[in-house]
């Protein structure tokens, strides 16, 4: 039998009906329509689905070492010194755009009137397995001179000691973070996730669901959007139960263990 990649040309992430009945006619010569095809995957208990993307240089190890060894022993030194454990992540999100569906008329397009300039917001955030959240939206670019200002703005609004969990970009890996790090005392230190590894992050999820609020609205401008996200982020502040509720995905569970 022919392996997928010799019978379609190349290899394939995304599946559909047709390709797999393709498939099915080369290694087994059995000729199937779509429709069948469809039935066939059903009957296996398959549906179509929205995959995940892992990036190739994700390093297993580095991973399993994080959630097994690196993180538990952060939660012990925050446990011993009373520091709050907060994961950070920054997002842009641009006026024109656009997620999700709308019901409408079948054969009659629904439409929207909305701004279709190409700039953008850009937007802090911090959250914490308790439900604590802050964040701090800007126009500008967001550099390291842009994160300074974010721990600046967490170490005013949290009291005590904080833990910020963020990727290894150079946002966060540049000298001048270190030295602002460094002159707080202690109050604030700062730990790496390991590379390529985003769905370690909870604040993801804070990024992801003001993502598609505010693409609910018909934003005009820059201001607009910026409103538009202030709303949200206020609503998630107001309910804690939400903010945590994004802890219990299932590739978060290390965090609850």
């Amino acid at each position: 039998m022919s392996p997928p990649r010799q019978v379609l040309g190349t290899a394939v992430v995304l599946w559909t009906r047709a390709l797999v009945a393709v498939v099915i006619a080369a290694w087994f010569g059995i000729g199937v329509s779509v429709a069948a095809a469809g039935r066939l995957l059903r009957g296996l208990g398959m549906s179509p689905q929205r995959p995940l993307y892992r990036a190739l240089r994700r390093d297993p190890a580095a991973i399993a070492r994080w959630t097994g060894v690196v993180f538990p022993w952060i939660c012990r030194q925050a446990r011993e010194k009373e520091a709050l454990v907060m994961f950070a992540d920054e997002m842009s999100m641009r006026v024109d755009h656009r997620h999700g569906t709308t019901w409408g008329l079948i054969g009659q397009t629904p439409l929207v009137r909305a701004g279709a300039e190409r700039r953008s917001v850009k937007m802090f955030s911090a959250v914490g397995a308790d439900g604590t959240l802050r964040y701090r939206l800007g126009h500008g670019s967001m550099d390291r001179w842009a994160f300074i200002g974010f721990c600046a703005h967490l170490l005013r609004t949290v009291t005590g000691l904080i833990f910020l969990i963020v990727d290894g970009s150079s946002i966060h890996t540049a000298r001048a973070v270190g030295d602002f790090v460094a002159r707080t005392g202690g109050r604030l230190r700062l730990f790496f996730l390991p590379a390529y590894a985003p769905d370690l992050n909870p604040d993801e999820w804070v990024g992801q669901n003001i993502k598609a609020r505010a693409a609910r609205e018909a934003v005009a401008d820059e201001q607009e959007l910026a409103a538009a996200m202030h709303s949200g982020m206020h609503r998630l502040q107001k309910r804690p139960d939400i903010v945590r509720a994004f802890f219990t995905d299932p590739h978060l569970a290390y965090i609850s263990r």
